[in-house]
């Protein structure tokens, strides 16, 4: 399974939506609370990885329930090299292939060229998590306004996976957001990819990964 999304905005629906999604339960949506790391022996463990400031996770559920939803990353990864550039250098420089290192639990660390498809910063965050028992994890999206006539705003402005990990797995969740500049305004394309890392390689698991909407 490929779960990807691309969303066409022109610079004025751009502004406008920005405006109106703001009054929706998800886009105002935020929380401090943030995952913590399960124990015992019934456990898995998970690595979250991203290009984009807020991620969040609901344990035990198969979808998004923002009343239970809890903060799994709330930074994003900076380049100290490019860091160091100047403006007009950074210009003029291609990003580089980074992967920052966040919470650790010393999780096998595969090439990060294999999982992603943008060279650019990334941010890493490792929690244990239940094992054999259900977690989403989602990130805020742009959205149509009009989806909302049917559609609560966590499947319009939201985009989730979810999958079950196994005890004693090491996986990888990658969850990115891109967006093109187009002479009409800007594409944004929204992606997450699932991997087992446990034998110190990227396994690819999509097929285990469920592209998830709003708790009914």
């Amino acid at each position: 399974k490929v779960h990807k999304m691309k969303i066409l905005k022109t610079t004025g629906l751009l502004s406008l939506a920005l405006i109106l999604s703001a009054c929706t339960n998800m886009e105002r949506f935020s929380t401090e609370k943030v995952l913590q790391d399960e124990t015992g022996e019934n456990i898995a463990r998970l690595k979250v990885t991203t290009n984009t400031y807020n991620v969040f996770a609901v344990p035990n559920s198969q979808c998004i329930d923002l009343t239970k939803a809890v903060k799994v990353n709330g930074k994003i990864a900076v380049d100290p090299e490019r860091n160091k550039k100047g403006f007009f250098e950074k210009l003029f420089t291609a990003q580089r292939m980074y992967e920052e290192q966040g919470k650790s639990l010393n999780m096998p660390k595969v090439n990060l060229g294999d999982i992603v498809g943008y060279k650019e910063a990334y941010i890493s965050q490792e929690y244990a998590v239940a094992a054999n028992k259900p977690i989403t994890l989602f990130i805020k999206k742009q959205g149509e306004m009009l989806g909302l006539l049917f559609n609560k705003s966590e499947d319009v402005y939201g985009f989730a996976g979810s999958f079950v990990p196994e005890k004693n797995k090491d996986y990888q969740f990658v969850i990115t957001s891109n967006t093109d500049s187009t002479m009409n305004g800007s594409i944004t394309y929204y992606e997450m990819k699932l991997f087992d890392i446990t034998e110190g390689k990227a396994v690819y698991l999509n097929s285990q990964l469920d592209r998830v909407g709003a708790c009914k």
